[in-house]
């Protein structure tokens, strides 16, 4: 990292706007610096890693600078301008292709016209990023594997209470996370493009496209429900993850808790949505000949990475929870006690070489914490182009933000009681006779089993992308994200939803 401090504050030299991650599901308060090192450092080396495969002479990707995953006083600031940029890259794609997608349909930045590679390498990014579809599949089923290994090595060294064991299986499961980054990175990058075209070719093909998305962009079948009813079962090494945050490995210290949300798995109902093939035959029906074909084996593929990004979303989840099994035993065996080891690397603690340090580099990064705690980050930020980036990250004023735009992302229409996550968690997700819609700020893959109970789903951010829309439509529930009154709604009140149209309407 460049800087000064423990922590890199640095700004890009040439990127300078940043987004509070996919706005949709990481807050900006997630600022833990052993989450984050876990997140961030393998999300910037996985995109790195991507996008060297796609453009290998791009030098704005092989610096010594973030350029994807950017920290500003303590907080992971995803690059907007990067992930435009690379859009930018691919022949006959935008900016706001990307932030349809994942960033809530904020406006793009300005494009970056100094970074760019020939025009020679944007062309072979196309065959390139067709290589990258086609290996999906095998890179997944790959993983998967070395992940499962790898959970069961670490529950042997853990049980054996060997040091020298845990310490290689943690060299190991350092790799394997850079890789479930990698491969997460990988599949959503893809879906900017895919999405974009079949979006392009729908239009041309059909005046009402944009209502037919929805119906047919929808998984062939996702991971969470054979995860969720493994931790409610209380068997496998696989499903563990669940019990705890998504994100925050040090969640049961202060003040990691105080951003953690607990979630505690409840067995899935048995409620079948629409059957997914009959959906996209009377989608299919409205097309002939070779236009039909084409479309068709397009959304195929859209809703084949939509499923592979589920799945190495849970992988990368899984992941990250082996480390939360073992962080404290190998910060007990280096000589930190307490919650003091959330505030170390995984590095620190595995190196011989700061063993002596340790306990001072803790106590020192939890003072730059707290100090940058005392500060609010907004969702996005531009920082200036300094001519010297070490004077640090002196920051311009935030871009105003814009109005949000209701989104519907999983058609249908439904009326219902309004409830909240609390309350479906605490029923256990079941509902009564009554049908309930479910609102909430945003949300994650982790309310999984409580989608099922409800008539419809509310949130006040998202976008099409969000792992939520997917899920909601994998069930075939209404869903409308990015709705402002999401913030205004309580429990009790009846509404109409429609995620055709994005509406929604109070009537009692």
């Amino acid at each position: 990292m460049t800087g000064a401090r423990s922590i890199d504050t640095a700004p890009h030299p040439e990127f300078r706007c940043y987004s509070a991650g996919n706005l949709a599901e990481v807050a900006p308060a997630r600022w833990s610096v052993i989450s984050w090192s876990l997140v961030g450092d393998p999300v910037e080396r996985g995109l790195r890693a991507f996008t060297t495969r796609l453009l290998p002479t791009a030098r704005w990707a092989t610096g010594s600078h973030y350029v994807f995953v950017g920290y500003f006083s303590c907080r992971p600031y995803h690059n907007l301008a990067a992930l435009c940029h690379l859009a930018h890259e691919l022949p006959g794609f935008e900016g706001a292709d990307v932030t349809r997608d994942y960033f809530e349909n904020v406006p793009p930045p300005a494009r970056e016209l100094r970074a760019h590679t020939s025009a020679l390498q944007r062309m072979l990014a196309v065959p390139r990023m067709a290589r990258e579809f086609h290996r999906l599949r095998p890179r997944l089923a790959e993983l998967e594997a070395d992940v499962t290994l790898c959970e069961e090595q670490v529950a042997a060294a853990l049980d054996s209470g060997s040091a020298i064991a845990l310490g290689g299986a943690m060299e190991r499961a350092l790799d394997m996370l850079d890789r479930a980054w990698d491969l997460h990175y990988s599949t959503t990058a893809s879906l900017v493009p895919a999405g974009a075209i079949q979006r392009r070719l729908g239009r041309r093909m059909l005046p009402v496209w944009d209502e037919v998305e929805p119906l047919v962009n929808r998984p062939p079948e996702l991971p969470w429900n054979r995860l969720f009813d493994g931790a409610v079962s209380g068997t496998g090494e696989e499903s563990l993850f669940l019990r705890s945050p998504f994100y925050e490995v040090a969640d049961v210290f202060e003040p990691w808790s105080s951003f953690a949300g607990p979630f505690t798995p409840q067995p899935a109902l048995d409620v079948a949505g629409p059957e997914q093939d009959d959906i996209a035959e009377v989608v299919w029906e409205m097309y002939r000949g070779a236009r039909r074909i084409g479309i068709e084996q397009l959304t195929r593929a859209v809703g084949d990475n939509l499923q592979a990004r589920e799945e190495s979303k849970a992988l990368a989840m899984r992941s990250l929870h082996v480390f939360r099994r073992a962080l404290p035993t190998l910060a007990e065996e280096a000589g930190v006690g307490g919650d003091a080891w959330g505030y170390l690397r995984i590095r620190e603690l595995l190196s011989p070489r700061h063993r002596l340090a340790v306990s001072e580099i803790a106590e020192t990064r939890r003072e730059e914490c707290e100090e940058a705690l005392r500060e609010p980050m907004p969702d996005e930020l531009n920082v200036p182009l300094p001519t010297d980036h070490r004077a640090g990250s002196r920051r311009l004023p935030e871009r105003p933000r814009p109005l949000r735009i209701p989104t519907g992302v999983s058609p249908g229409v439904a009326s219902g009681v309004v409830t909240t996550i609390e309350q479906a968690t605490a029923n256990g997700g079941h509902t009564g006779d009554e049908p309930m819609i479910l609102v909430c700020e945003s949300a994650d893959a982790c309310i999984q089993t409580l989608l099922p109970g409800n008539a419809g789903l509310i949130t006040l951010r998202g976008s099409m992308l969000s792992h939520i829309s997917t899920l909601a439509r994998e069930y075939g529930i209404p869903a409308v994200v990015n709705h402002p009154m999401a913030e205004t709604l309580r429990a009790g009140q009846q509404v109409v939803i429609n995620g055709n149209t994005g509406e929604v309407e109070v009537i009692a």
